[in-house]
């Protein structure tokens, strides 16, 4: 897997891509959205992308481990995400727009055999917990009338059919647990293991899941 970090919620966006092969690309997003594929320093391609309709507010490119698609990842400041996959050989290609989801603090993955593409989203990228002053009945309540928070969700992009499924993380806590405020970090940070299985960084821990996702995962605490 490319070690390299795909978190859209970092301080840092970045811009530019150097391949390994030498050729370079750039996200241009300072009049308008372009990526710009460069050859010895000359424009090879370029590819111009619709202006967000519920506004930009940043963005960040990303090779995939083959260095065969470029993942553009961006946020409207509104607590909205999205995301553009291009496939790059010669020329750029557009493969799939994800356009705007709820949540905050993307992070994102390939699996191994780059057949797949995973988002990570939080509701909250501030908070997860409700405040102590909060009482905990104000959870959801599932079909068996237990209590659950929603954490967030993981969005699955099949390259083969171009389907995004959504999978929902869903919190249930034991009576009288509560989080350690130290262990709080709002990116899941989805790494791929290899062998089917998934890791995400949540704030009690690393959860392994296994792929394919259930279309809701349960985490109990």
């Amino acid at each position: 897997m490319n070690n390299q970090s795909m978190d859209s919620d970092s301080l840092d966006e970045i811009k530019i891509i150097k391949l390994k092969d030498g050729r370079e690309i750039q996200l241009v997003d300072d009049d308008g959205l372009s990526i710009v594929l460069f050859v010895d320093s000359e424009i090879e391609d370029s590819i111009s992308l619709p202006y967000p309709s519920s506004g930009y507010a940043g963005g960040s490119i990303y090779s995939s481990p083959s260095e065969s698609m470029v993942l553009f990842t961006f946020y409207s400041g509104q607590s909205e995400e999205a995301f553009t996959l291009l496939k790059l050989d010669k020329k750029l290609e557009i493969l799939y727009e994800s356009g705007y989801r709820f949540g905050e603090a993307a992070s994102y993955c390939f699996t191994e055999d780059e057949t797949k593409l995973i988002q990570t989203l939080r509701l909250s990228c501030t908070y997860w917990w409700p405040p102590e002053d909060e009482d905990l009945l104000d959870m959801e309540q599932d079909e068996h009338g237990e209590m659950y928070l929603i954490l967030g969700y993981i969005n699955v992009l099949e390259l083969a059919t171009k389907k995004l499924y959504e999978h929902e993380i869903r919190v249930k806590p034991t009576r009288g647990w509560k989080p350690n405020k130290k262990n709080y970090h709002a990116l899941l940070s989805p790494q791929d293991l290899g062998q089917g299985k998934l890791s995400i960084s949540c704030p009690w821990g690393t959860e392994i899941l296994e792929l394919p996702l259930p279309k809701i995962i349960v985490c109990e605490l």
